[in-house]
């Protein structure tokens, strides 16, 4: 006889992008693990980030007329401070290096739907538990929602050790990231971390249960689009140009790398070290290759087809 694999999944975690012990465990028979449990999340974080930036894109080019959408472009290539930018007449000047941070208008939504969605988790009663354990985590399921690789971005269980660090690092970087690039473009990548980040939460989760039968359980939170956006800035900001103002940011985005490539291969379950790393490569590769690869020809592309009809 073969002996049969399980899918094992908590309902209930304990942590944000953290995979913690739950006393609620469903048990659901699968049969041997195919191999396409393991390319779909992939599959589904490429095509994610692929409409993510489209519509980052379409929205950018609405809001802008052409000669004003121009001053978006960027020479191919790492991401870099064109001091000649100069603003759209009748805007406001942009940030000068080294001012202190602003809340962009992007952030306040970012920061905006992750305190509403917090609110929700703390609602009494079953319908809305179940809801939110349904959309707003990702579990590893047999078959898994697509959708809660982006919604689980926005989502945090707990104030003070999950959703106060997250949104204060993301205040302290996002708003310096974005003065070197428009708002729309670190809004998709900062989006594309955290799913991408979950895509390979979601494969490492599925690893270490068929290897290591280590039990799975669901994650949330922002962590990983965070990292994403540290990477870019690390990336980016180098010799004295905003030195101070990302020190902090690099020593913490390095701190936190190094305790997740150690935890990936311990299987530590405190946080989700997979959703994490999956961000900041997602970081890495837009900070060296994301304009002149990604951004540039989708800017382009849009604005011939618009121009066409």
């Amino acid at each position: 006889m073969t002996t049969e694999k399980k899918f094992i999944t908590a309902t209930n975690p304990g942590n944000s992008n953290s995979s913690s012990s739950s006393d609620s465990v469903v048990r659901q028979n699968v049969g041997k693990i195919p191999t396409y449990h393991y390319v779909r999340p992939l599959v589904h974080g490429i095509v994610g980030s692929a409409a993510i930036f489209t519509v980052a894109g379409l929205v950018q080019i609405m809001q802008h007329d052409p000669k004003t959408s121009s001053r978006w472009s960027f020479p191919p290539g790492n991401i870099t401070i064109d001091t000649n930018i100069k603003p759209a007449e009748g805007s406001a000047d942009r940030p000068k290096v080294g001012e202190s941070n602003i809340i962009e208008e992007e952030l306040l939504y970012i920061l905006g739907l992750n305190a509403i969605i917090l609110g929700f988790w703390k609602l009494r009663g079953n319908s809305t538990r179940r809801f939110m354990e349904t959309w707003f985590q990702n579990q590893v399921l047999p078959r898994p929602r697509p959708l809660t690789l982006l919604t689980a971005s926005f989502s945090h269980q707990y104030f003070l050790v999950h959703f106060f660090p997250n949104m204060a690092l993301a205040l302290a970087t996002y708003g310096s990231v974005k003065r070197i690039s428009s708002g729309h473009e670190m809004a998709a990548v900062y989006l594309s971390a955290g799913v991408m980040g979950f895509a390979a939460s979601h494969v490492t989760r599925l690893v270490y249960y068929r290897y290591f039968m280590q039990k799975l359980t669901p994650s949330l939170g922002a962590s990983g689009s965070v990292v994403g956006i540290m990477a870019v800035a690390y990336s980016n900001f180098d010799g004295e140009t905003h030195r101070k103002l990302t020190r902090v940011d690099r020593e913490a985005l390095l701190a936190t790398l190094i305790i997740d490539v150690i935890g990936l291969f311990m299987r530590w379950s405190v946080a989700d070290h997979a959703a994490h790393l999956g961000g900041a490569a997602v970081g890495f590769y837009y900070a060296n290759y994301g304009r002149q690869y990604v951004w540039n020809p989708l800017i382009t592309t849009l604005q011939k087809a618009r121009d066409s009809l």
